[in-house]
């Protein structure tokens, strides 16, 4: 099996996992959107898409892995940014939603570490 057809094995895994799990929450009830919690994501991605960004721009790979990383950290820092009136009208989580949220958080992050451990151990060879 090619690395690349891995990749794309990893990456339809991952958008099967969100797919339930987005389908698991709406199911159980509908939540306001936690606006502070997209800020605090976006906080995160886009200092990492920075950092992958100047590692594979030093080592003149394509920075293709970088984007991705950058793009969700400004999408979500603006959205955040934009509702910061609406940060203190978030609900708490149920104990059932609390459960299916880090069971799913925790596949995305294996499967996000599965696919990127390809792609570098594919692009550094």
């Amino acid at each position: 099996m090619s690395a690349t057809l891995a990749v794309y094995i990893v990456l339809g895994l991952v958008v099967v996992v969100l797919a339930i799990g987005a389908y698991a929450l709406r199911k159980k009830g509908k939540r306001r959107v936690d606006y502070r919690s997209l800020f605090i994501m976006g906080a995160i991605w886009l200092p990492f898409g920075m950092v992958f960004l100047l590692m594979l721009l030093r080592s003149n790979r394509p920075f293709v892995v970088s984007v991705p990383f950058l793009a969700m950290g400004l999408i979500y820092l603006v959205i955040g940014l934009a509702n910061k009136g609406k940060w203190k009208e978030s609900q708490p989580l149920t104990a059932n939603q609390k459960k299916i949220t880090v069971g799913l958080t925790a596949a995305g992050i294996i499967i996000l570490l599965l696919a990127l451990a390809i792609y570098l151990l594919r692009v550094f060879r």
